[in-house]
């Protein structure tokens, strides 16, 4: 104690006095035993003492002394208190410590709380980067959207040889309904992160681990929640796992949550009545659904009665180790749930090894509908399914690698996709989609993971498939043809966009077929020719070159049963609206590749010489090439000279459409893109659209330019068109006018015998069944 007040002492007279060097404390008995203590304190100025200049530092020192009797003070009264004095000290300094150790506790719990909290922070920052670095990128790739005030300033920019700005240039005038030249930009909007609704998967982020497996029973398995739980026992929080590694797979762990779940203690186990393959198994409505071990059946098991609530054979569905994923483990079928309801993806030895998807009822397990994709399932390393849309895994061992394929069962097409995704621990032997949490869960070698993941906006799927052809993709997915059929069979009406070649032109297209000629902003009036009632749909094909390519309608766009677009046009007889034209009569529209061409001669000659008999049919015809009237009037004449020498042939007995700007040719897809002229340009092919009195399209016929039609084919078909508008019947191959007709084959035989009471006839065929049946012509 003495020590401590020692200290003190020392401690305040430094701080009262910084400008001294040193300072001494003796003390000392004197005579009478009493002790008496001495402070010495050096002048800071002045080595010796002098009179008047002392009362300062006498006072300061004076000063002192007063502070140092009562600290002295202070402590004897504390020796003359006792024992007593000393013990209440003690039990007040272990108050204090404790009390010291309880705040230490709190602030360490304090501290560790908000490790956790930064912690969850870090990893959503790193999420969003994540996201943001994707969208960095591929804004990247895209070129900066250029605007131009006029057409003038458009060509200022441009190099004097360009041909497209030649005046001069008569093929140009005649390309421009053809080819458009415009800067790329922005048109199709990228995933949104606030995008909530059912979507195109546009991201995966990085796994995040739940718990490790603690045996070797847990190398590969199936854990997952309930998107849609229901009964009393069990919510969307309740997770299952189940080991899958083992002979005799039953076992089903229950955990109340996730933080139960990394614990390791289960709040109940499940044993299944059946063994489980594989790691195929999902949860879905209160119900486990998986793959009978050995087997094609598949169980639902209802998790609030532990039954077994169904059962039923996946028809033709390879199982154990038949159509396995490439990692093994007998994964032939893969039960999922999406928002959509329940799936099974599996394959078939019809399908060959490709993966087929198959809606199943969730009652019932019954298939409700089937489709077959063209990627083969061992050579993907999983599979999962969100929106409707399966997505494919491509390794399950890389770290990373890609979600590389997807298949949209709302058009029926699949495609080649390319999403980063993460093996973090090297073995992913299970993906599946909890759509409730928009999450996917898998399991990593022994670890459990999930990932976040973002939907967007579908893409056009025929977008896509055309980027990667003007990139240079080789593959046959990507050739033209296949492009334009799949353009129509997707028949999106608003899907549209922008793309770039490499030497920095680009084109823009809609799925609707209006091709833009000027680099502003789409407007409706901006499009390619759209006449009232035209198709929805035209059949896009692209023509590259080296520095420009060609935006064509290659096929007729029309559809059977189309209205038939009412366009005006001029003619040899004038100007005409087509409605108009044909009245109540039937019609026949036939096109040309050119004037004064051979074989388009030898054809309008021939339906010149057929005139008549179309007459009689009530039949009007109407002929279009892609020139001009002048030269319409003066290859009349050759025309009519094919036929005959006489001046009685003095002109034809129908029109013929000038399209000079050929811009009926590519609104009704005119255009043969393997025949050219000497420009380059394709040349019309010979197209036959017969229009019936409602003005919609009855039959289409397409030759190419090197083929020369037969009209007499056209006319019987116009006669069997004739013959069964109206009535239930059809005509045989071959048929004339007065040939018996045909009766459909799902008209009871009660009912053909009182519709045609001239009599039916059957032909006995080795099958028995009586599906040929003939009555004569009404």
């Amino acid at each position: 104690m003495w020590l401590q007040v020692s200290l003190l002492c020392l401690s305040c007279l430094t701080q009262t006095q910084q400008a001294q060097d040193r300072a001494s404390l003796r003390r000392s008995n004197d005579h009478t035993g009493r002790c008496h203590y001495s402070f010495t304190v050096p002048s800071p100025e002045e080595s010796s003492c002098s009179g008047g200049s002392m009362k300062p530092e006498m006072d300061g020192v004076s000063s002192r002394l007063t502070l140092l009797e009562a600290l002295v003070t202070r402590l004897l009264a504390g020796e003359d208190g006792g024992a007593g004095t000393g013990a209440r000290a003690k039990a007040k300094g272990e108050e204090e410590v404790q009390e010291a150790y309880s705040q230490v506790t709190r602030e360490r719990n304090q501290l560790q709380q908000d490790k956790e909290l930064l912690s969850r922070q870090v990893q959503e920052l790193q999420r969003r980067l994540a996201e943001l670095s994707q969208e960095a990128e591929t804004l990247s790739q895209r070129p900066c959207q250029q605007t131009h005030t006029s057409g003038a300033k458009q060509r200022e920019n441009r190099p004097a040889s360009d041909p497209a700005y030649d005046l001069g240039n008569g093929a140009y005038e005649e390309m421009k309904a053809e080819v458009t030249e415009v800067p790329a930009s922005q048109l199709i909007p990228e995933g949104s992160p606030n995008f909530t609704g059912c979507g195109e998967l546009q991201s995966v982020g990085d796994p995040v681990l739940h718990k490790k497996a603690d045996s070797i029973t847990g190398k590969y398995g199936v854990w997952l929640q309930d998107p849609e739980p229901q009964g009393p026992n069990y919510n969307n929080k309740t997770v299952w796992c189940i080991d899958t590694v083992g002979k005799d797979v039953r076992q089903v762990f229950a955990y109340e949550d996730m933080d139960q779940l990394s614990q390791g203690f289960p709040m109940k186990v499940l044993v299944l009545p059946e063994p489980m393959e594989s790691t195929g198994a999902t949860m879905y409505r209160g119900s486990l659904y998986y793959q009978r071990k050995r087997s094609r059946s598949l169980i639902r098991y209802n998790l609030t009665s532990e039954r077994l609530a169904s059962r039923l054979e996946l028809p033709h569905a390879g199982f154990h180790g038949q159509h396995p994923y490439s990692w093994g483990g007998y994964t032939d079928i893969d039960l999922a749930a999406d928002e959509q309801g329940l799936w099974a993806i599996y394959s078939t030895n019809t399908a060959k090894g490709a993966i087929v998807i198959s809606k199943l009822d969730p009652e019932s397990l019954e298939v409700k509908r089937s489709w077959e994709t063209n990627i083969r399932k061992n050579t993907v390393a999983n599979a999962f399914i969100v929106c409707g849309r399966l997505y494919t895994v491509g390794s399950y061992t890389a770290p990373n690698t890609t979600i590389n394929y997807v298949f949209d069962t709302a058009t029926g097409m699949g495609r080649a996709v390319s999403v980063p995704f993460k093996n973090k621990y090297l073995y992913n032997s299970m993906v599946d989609y909890n759509h409730a949490q928009r999450k996917l869960f898998a399991w990593d070698n022994f670890h459990m993971v999930t990932y976040d993941i973002r939907l967007g906006t579908a893409k056009c799927l025929a977008l896509r498939e055309l980027h990667q052809l003007l990139h240079g993709d080789s593959s046959e997915a990507h050739t033209p043809s296949s492009l334009v059929s799949q353009i129509h069979r997707q028949q999106k009406p608003e899907c549209y966009g922008e793309y770039r070649l490499a030497d920095g032109k680009g084109f823009r297209w809609r799925s609707k077929g209006r091709v833009r000629t000027s680099g502003a902003p789409a407007a409706e009036s901006d499009m390619a020719p759209r006449m009232p009632g035209a198709p929805k749909i035209y059949l896009l094909d692209i023509e590259l070159h080296r520095d420009a390519f060609t935006v064509t309608l290659n096929m007729p766009g029309l559809l059977l049963g189309d209205a038939f677009p009412n366009f005006e046009a001029e003619t040899t007889i004038g100007k005409i609206k087509l409605h108009e034209f044909l009245g109540d009569s039937w019609g026949v529209l036939f096109s040309h590749p050119r004037d004064y061409t051979p074989v388009c001669t030898t054809e309008l000659g021939r339906a010149a010489r057929l005139s008549t008999e179309f007459s009689k049919r009530n039949v009007k015809m109407i002929a279009l090439s892609i020139d001009c009237l002048e030269d319409h009037y003066s290859w009349s004449k050759d025309i009519l000279a094919y036929n005959c020498e006489d001046s009685a042939c003095r002109s034809l007995p129908f029109p013929i459409i000038a399209d000079s700007k050929r811009e009926l040719a590519v609104a009704l897809g005119m255009l043969d893109p393997d025949e050219k002229d000497k420009d380059g340009l394709p040349l019309t092919a010979r197209c036959v659209f017969v229009i019936g009195p409602d003005k919609r399209l009855k039959l289409s016929i397409l030759y190419p330019a090197t083929t020369g039609r037969n009209f007499d084919e056209i006319l019987r078909a116009v006669d069997s068109l004739q013959a069964t508008a109206g009535k239930r019947v059809s005509t045989p191959a071959d048929w004339k006018p007065g040939d018996c007709v045909m009766i459909p084959a799902s008209m009871p035989e009660e009912e053909a015998a009182a519709l045609f009471p001239a009599g039916v006839y059957t032909k006995n065929l080795p099958s028995g069944k009586k599906y040929l049946r003939y009555t004569p012509q009404q």
